[in-house]
């Protein structure tokens, strides 16, 4: 249960990003919940969301990595 839930949050993280970016690029408009990175220009918008990108696909990544069968 525990991996399923660390999963879905790195899947939300990694779907805020690039809906974010999506939508700033196509249409000028942002989510509601990420309109406050704006304040601290484009430039940093952009790397916290290309960020938020990476940081999903490593958390869905690592969660699902079964450590216990991987050979060293």
């Amino acid at each position: 249960m525990k991996r399923a839930l660390w999963t879905i949050f790195g899947f939300i993280i990694l779907a805020l990003g690039v809906i974010s970016i999506v939508l700033h690029n196509l249409v000028y408009r942002d989510l509601i919940i990420m309109h406050w990175m704006n304040q601290f220009g484009e430039l940093i918008s952009f790397i916290i969301k290309l960020s938020m990108i990476i940081l999903g696909i490593l958390i869905m990544l690592l969660n699902n990595t079964n450590w216990q069968e991987e050979e060293i």
